[in-house]
C-alpha cells in the first residue's frame, strides 16, 4: 500500500499566494507513543522469524491540531510486528517487518487511525553489556493518518527504542507536507520576492521621472 504517491505538473497563471495558507497545523504535527514491548523469541540470537508485541501503550506527548482529540496518557493500540530474516545478507540482524492495518488506533479518537506501508526493514539484535543481554529492534517506515476513512496526512514513524529491558518501547510519528504544499510555499516565496523587486523598480522609475 503506497500512500499519496503523486506526479504533479503545476503552471502558475496569476493571483497572489499567501505562505500561511499553504501550511496547515496537521502538516507540522508529531506524536510520541510509549509502552511495553515483548519479543516472542527474545532469547534467540538470530531466529529465522520473530514477533514484537506492544502493550500498555499510551500517548506521551503530541503537537498539532491533528491530535486535538487526544490527551497525554490516553490509551493507544499498536498492532504486532512480524519479523522474517532476510536471506543472503551480510548481517544476521537484517529482517523484513510486516504488520496489519490500521497499525495504530487511538482510544480517545477512535475515528483516527494510522495505516502503514508494508513491508519495511528492521534491524534486530541481541547485545551484552556488563553481563546483561538484551534484545532490541530499530526501524522506520511511512504511513498515513486517516479519519473516518478520509486521508489526512502522510507520516514517518521512527522507533526510538524497542528493548527487552525487561520490555519497553518509544515511537515517534511526524507528519510531512504534501508535495503540492511544498511547491505552493516555494511559489509563494518566489512571487513575493518578484513583487517586492517590481515595486522597488517602480519607485526608482518614479524618482527618475520626477
Amino acid at each position: 500500500m503506497n500512500f499519496k504517491t503523486l506526479s504533479i505538473g503545476i503552471a502558475v497563471t496569476c493571483g497572489t499566494l499567501t505562505v500561511g495558507s499553504t501550511l496547515s497545523p496537521a502538516q507540522a504535527a508529531w506524536i510520541n507513543i510509549v509502552g511495553s514491548a515483548q519479543f516472542e523469541k527474545a532469547n534467540s540470537n538470530a531466529p529465522a522469524s520473530d514477533k514484537i508485541t506492544f502493550t500498555s501503550s499510551t500517548v506521551e506527548s503530541f503537537k498539532g491540531s491533528l491530535f486535538s482529540a487526544l490527551a497525554v496518557d490516553s490509551t493507544v493500540e499498536v498492532a504486532p510486528i512480524n519479523l522474517a530474516a532476510i536471506a543472503a545478507t551480510p548481517s544476521p540482524n537484517d529482517y523484513t517487518g510486516t504488520s496489519s492495518n490500521p497499525f495504530i488506533k487511538f482510544t480517545n479518537d477512535p475515528d483516527l487511525k494510522f495505516l502503514i506501508n508494508n513491508p519495511f526493514n528492521v534491524t534486530r539484535a541481541r547485545t551484552t553489556i556488563d553481563n546483561f543481554t538484551s534484545t532490541s529492534a530499530l526501524f522506520n517506515f511511512t504511513g498515513a493518518f486517516y479519519k473516518n476513512g478520509t486521508y489526512l496526512s502522510e507520516g514517518i514513524l521512527t522507533a526510538n527504542t524497542v528493548n527487552k529491558l525487561p520490555g519497553s518501547y518509544s515511537l515517534t510519528i511526524k507528519t510531512v507536507p504534501e508535495p503540492l504544499t511544498i511547491l505552493g510555499s516555494i511559489t509563494a516565496l518566489g512571487m513575493g520576492a518578484a513583487l517586492r523587486k517590481k515595486q522597488a523598480q517602480k519607485h526608482a522609475n518614479e524618482k527618475v521621472t520626477a
